[in-house]
This record gives structure tokens, C-alpha cells and sequence, in this order.
């Protein structure tokens, strides 16, 4: 693979456009700071620079150690590829722990760096929340931007050769400091975000088209992830195919061959003969050195290589190259500008009889460019007529539709309130039950109390109660005493029979003795037989005095029960009181029962 210096790249540039124009497409390595001659110029932070500003946002965030994973392999090499690798690799995990907003924001504040002038803190949260009109406004501020001196004479280039330099310019950069230098040069850019599939065909324009592939500041979607930038966009591959298929020439500055739609484009014509010559610019002067960090995916170009299709130059500055560019290109055409004067002064002086010629085309020229004007003011005033009329129209229509809603409106209306008429009558209706209800049960409730409330009555039953209780323990009584005079009874007769008996029976077996028997049989009393007598008689002397003694307290007994019996009969039977409804024979009374109720 031949290496080529700067040199060889100057003298392809100068005669690349002369059949059809060059494509630009330009990288980070484009717009990122840089220190020349002990002077520094601002930009857009690189790669790295991208990579430390996330290390920030990690740390703040408290995913400290998420980050030192992903970051470890930077210091373990230098290799542009593996930097890429990682940088993609922090946005994965960005977008998984922060979300989209947080990478649109970080993105708008590296673009700001580029930004000279100093902003409010809230024009700055303006801009990093998205706000459109704001990033515009400061966008229209060309001359606040920090512009490498190879950006300020490319933008130069662009608008003063444009039919060569200025057809396309695709970068993967989402910030607008291209389109800053092309209209710090006077000139007015077109630019186009095809974050998603576009077909660029769409984009007709003579003035320069910048095509941002990756995602625009201003707008709301980035490409950052593997998975985003190697998603495939057949629209806008067919659109890159056709633009390279118009072209000769395709000048790669700045960038790093990041697996993604454009690279897999440019991949694709090295295995055809056909196609335009790819031009790949390495910053790196050191050729082993640019061959070892990028042996992996320029093996993709070797066909073309071998056939002098891609070709790599080493050691290009921008800095350097593109104002060597436009003092070659602004030397040719001061030769050309001389010539042409010469023959113009030559001409002017043969030919002076035609100024007022001259003059007259002119007016005539002037005149046709204001009827062109008028035409097209006229054209536009037409078609705002238009669009007014038709949303007259449209408006007229949405009156009508209005107009109907609220004549059905209305008629709702109207019957609600004839409903609620019918319900106010059916409620005073019920209403006036209500009350006639309430007296009836007011004078219900009223005689209810006096009949149940009657102080009279309340007394005359509280001492009924309290006889009835009296009479209830005195027959409680009088039952145990008589229970118990006839267990006394009972007790002193059966012991009273019991001892006759036995005395009796005892007196039989004295008597009956065998000694008293022949006596007895001849008539003669013994000493025993008088004995046994006398003990009858004792015995019988003795229970009769128990019997009578028990007879006489029994009958005391039965003389007590039948004085309490007597109270008890003799006592008055009240009658109660006469019942107070509140009739209106007793007015007064009915009066104050009514005032006590309420």
C-alpha cells in the first residue's frame, strides 16, 4: 500500500473537480481544539475530549465504577479504533442508565465549547433542553464560533468554487461549525439531518448541502450506539450509492472509519471496477504507525488499493492544506482575472459606441429580475390566498358543525329544564306530605308521652309495684312456716305413736316374762308386773305433756299465719289516676305537653 504526503493530495485536489465535483466527507478531526504555532483554537471536543466530559457525567451521577470499566482500555492503548470501541460503548451505557434526553443534552454542551461568546445560564438550559429558536439564534452568530484556520478557508473554498468544492459535504459531526464557516464566507449552506432513512434526492438545491449522517445538534436524535450506526438504512444507502456514482472523487478528512452506513457504502465499491477514487486523509505523519492502527478494516480496500481506487495519504493538516488549496486556486484565477481584464479594456475601447447599449440591457435586465420578483411575490401572495380561502372553508365548516352541536345543545337544555320543572312540582308535592306526616306523628308522639310520662301514673304503679313485692315475700314466708309446722308435725306424731308403741311393746315383754307367769296364772301381782305399770303410765304421762306442749306452739304458729293473712286482705286497693291525652277537654294540659315534646 503506497502512502502519500500532503503534496500529492494538493496535486489531486487541483485537478479533481475540473469533470465533476469532489464529495466531502469529514469527521471529528475536522472541528476538534488544536494548539499551532503556540496559539490554540477552539472547537468541538474530540473523541477523547467526549470521553473525559462522560467521565463527569458518570461520576456526578454515582456510576463511578460503570465508567472506570468501560474506560479502562484508553490508557492501555493509543489506537483510534479501540477508543472508538469504547467511546461507543460509554453511550450504550448511557442510554441505558440515563436515557436519550441525558446524551441529547451532554451533546448540546460539547457543541457550545465551540462557542466564543459568553451565554446566561439560561439561554445555556434553553439550548440543552432542546430549545429550536434558541440553538438558532446562536448559530446565526457566525462570528462568535472558534474557527481553525483551515475551517475559515475551507467554508472560502466552498462558496467561491462551488460547482467543485461545494456540491455535497457529508459529515458525521453534529455540530453546525461547517455551515458556520461557510456563512462566515458569505455563503448560505442547506443543511440536512438524516439521523433515520432519507433519500437525499429529495434535497434540491444550488446552494451547499451539508448532510449530518449521525444526528444535529438542534434536533433530538444521535446516533452514538453499534447497534444505531450499523442499522440498516436502504433509502439513504441507495441515495450515497447515487451520489458516488456521479462523482469522481470522494476526500475523506478527519474521520475514523466507524462501522456505519457511509463506510459500508465505500466498502462496497472496492470490489467493483467502477466508482469514484476514494481519498482517505490520516492526521498521523508516521506511516508503520497508521498502517498498524488501522490493518483491520483497511484489509476491506485492498482490491481497490491494488487497483488505485483508495488511496491514503499520512501527516494532513487542514490547517495547512486547505490554505495552501486557496492560495493556489485564488493565484490560478487572479491570472485568469488579469487576462480577462486586459481583453475587457480592449474590447471596451473598440466597442465604446455600445454603452448606452449596455446601459439599456441593463435597465431591461433590472426590469426583468423586478417582473420576476412581482411574478413570484404575486405567485406566493396566490397560494397564501389559497390556503387562507381553504381555511375559511374549513373554518366555515367547523362553524356549521358548532352551529348544530349547540342548536342540539340548546334542545337538551330545554328539556332538562322541563324535567327538572316536573321534579321541583313532585317535590313540593312530597314535600307538603312530608309535613303532614311530621304533624300526625308529632301529636302521635305527643300523646304517647302523656300516657307513658303521667307523673300520677308513674307513682301509682311504682307503689303497686312496691306491694306486690311486699305481698310476694309475705307469702314467701307464710309457705315456709306452714312447710314447717307440718314437718314439726308430722315429726312429733310419728315420734309420739313410735314411743307408745314401744312402751307399750316393752310393758307386753315384762309382762310375759317367765318368772311373772305363774304368778300371773294364780292370780297373785309380783313386784315386777307393778313396775312395768308404772313405767307405762310414766311414759305415757311424759309424751302426752311433749304432744300437748307441741300441740300448743303449733297452734300459736297457725294463730301468727293467720293474723298476716288478714293484714294482707284488708288491705285498700288504690285506683289509678284518669289518663291526660291532651283531648280538648283539658286544653292546658295538652298546651305544656305539646311545649315539653318540642
Amino acid at each position: 500500500m503506497i502512502l502519500r504526503n500532503e503534496s500529492d493530495l494538493l496535486a489531486s485536489l487541483e485537478n479533481a473537480g475540473k469533470i465533476r465535483p469532489v464529495v466531502w466527507l469529514f469527521g471529528s478531526g475536522l472541528t476538534c481544539p488544536r494548539t499551532k504555532d503556540q496559539t490554540t483554537y477552539g472547537g468541538v471536543p474530540s473523541v477523547r475530549g467526549m470521553l473525559e466530559r462522560a467521565k463527569k457525567v458518570f461520576y456526578e451521577e454515582g456510576a463511578k465504577d460503570r465508567y472506570d470499566r468501560i474506560a479502562s482500555m484508553v490508557d492501555q492503548s493509543d489506537n483510534a479504533q479501540a477508543v472508538s470501541v469504547i467511546y461507543k460503548q460509554c453511550f450504550t451505557a448511557m442510554d441505558h442508565d440515563f436515557g436519550r434526553r441525558m446524551i441529547a443534552k451532554f451533546i448540546r454542551e460539547a457543541v457550545l465549547e465551540a462557542y466564543q461568546a459568553p451565554l446566561d445560564n439560561f439561554i445555556k438550559r434553553r439550548i440543552a433542553e432542546g430549545d429550536l429558536s434558541a440553538c438558532e439564534d446562536v448559530q446565526r452568530n457566525h462570528a462568535n464560533w472558534a474557527l481553525r484556520p483551515g475551517l475559515r478557508d475551507l467554508g472560502r473554498l466552498i462558496v467561491e468554487s462551488p460547482n467543485v468544492f461545494g456540491q455535497t459535504v457529508l459529515t458525521t459531526n453534529f455540530d453546525p461549525v461547517i455551515e458556520v464557516s461557510i456563512r462566515n464566507a458569505n455563503g448560505r449552506p442547506t443543511t440536512v439531518v438524516v439521523p433515520d432513512d432519507y433519500v437525499l434526492s429529495r434535497c434540491q438545491t444550488d446552494e451547499p448541502l451539508i448532510v449530518h449522517l449521525h444526528g444535529y445538534w438542534s434536533d433530538s436524535l444521535f446516533l452514538n450506539t453499534d447497534r444505531e450506526l450499523e442499522t440498516d438504512r436502504e433509502k439513504l444507502k441507495r441515495s450515497l450509492q447515487y451520489l458516488f456514482d456521479n462523482t469522481h472523487h470522494v476526500y475523506v478528512l478527519g474521520y475514523g472509519g466507524w462501522v456505519d452506513i457511509v463506510t459500508k457504502v465505500l466498502t462496497s465499491y472496492a470490489h467493483f471496477d467502477s466508482g469514484p477514487t476514494i481519498h482517505w486523509c490520516f492526521r498521523e505523519p508516521d506511516t508503520q504507525r497508521v498502517q498498524a492502527d488501522n490493518a483491520g478494516w483497511l484489509k476491506s480496500f485492498e482490491t481497490a488499493i491494488v487497483a488505485d481506487r483508495f488511496r491514503t495519504y499520512c501527516g494532513i493538516d487542514v490547517d495547512s492544506l486547505f490554505p495552501q488549496m486557496l492560495d493556489r486556486i485564488c493565484g490560478a484565477r487572479s491570472k485568469e482575472a488579469e487576462a480577462s481584464q486586459s481583453d475587457a479594456d480592449s474590447i471596451t475601447a473598440r466597442l465604446g459606441r455600445w454603452r448606452f447599449l449596455d446601459a439599456l440591457i441593463e435597465e431591461e435586465t433590472a426590469l426583468n429580475l423586478t417582473l420576476r420578483s412581482k411574478a413570484k411575490e404575486a405567485s406566493e401572495t396566490k397560494e397564501l390566498f389559497q390556503k387562507e380561502a381553504s381555511e375559511l372553508a374549513h373554518l366555515r365548516s367547523e362553524n356549521q358543525s358548532l352551529n348544530n352541536e349547540l342548536r342540539a345543545f340548546v334542545s337538551g337544555m330545554r328539556e332538562l329544564q322541563e324535567t327538572i320543572s316536573h321534579l321541583q312540582q313532585r317535590l313540593e308535592g312530597l314535600d307538603k306530605k312530608v309535613n303532614e306526616t311530621d304533624q300526625t306523628l308529632s301529636a302521635q308522639l305527643i300523646t304517647i308521652r302523656n300516657h307513658v310520662l303521667n307523673p300520677q301514673r308513674v307513682k301509682y304503679f311504682a307503689d303497686r309495684m312496691d306491694r306486690i313485692e311486699s305481698a310476694a315475700r309475705l307469702s314467701t314466708s307464710i309457705g315456709v312456716k306452714a312447710g314447717r309446722l307440718v314437718t314439726r308435725a308430722l315429726l312429733w306424731g310419728s315420734l309420739f305413736v313410735s314411743g307408745s308403741v314401744i312402751m307399750i311393746l316393752v310393758g307386753t315383754v315384762i309382762i310375759d316374762t317367765p318368772s311373772a307367769r305363774p304368778v300371773a296364772a294364780a292370780g297373785i301381782p309380783t313386784q315386777s308386773n307393778q313396775g312395768s305399770v308404772l313405767w307405762i303410765l310414766l311414759c305415757l304421762v311424759i309424751f302426752g305433756s311433749i304432744f300437748s306442749l307441741l300441740w300448743y306452739w303449733s297452734k300459736q304458729e297457725t294463730q301468727q299465719l293467720q293474723n298476716h293473712l288478714a293484714r294482707a286482705s284488708d288491705a285498700p286497693v288504690d285506683v289509678p289516676p284518669p289518663l291526660d291525652d291532651g283531648s280538648p277537654e283539658n286544653p292546658a294540659a295538652s298546651t305544656e305537653s305539646r311545649q315539653e315534646f318540642n
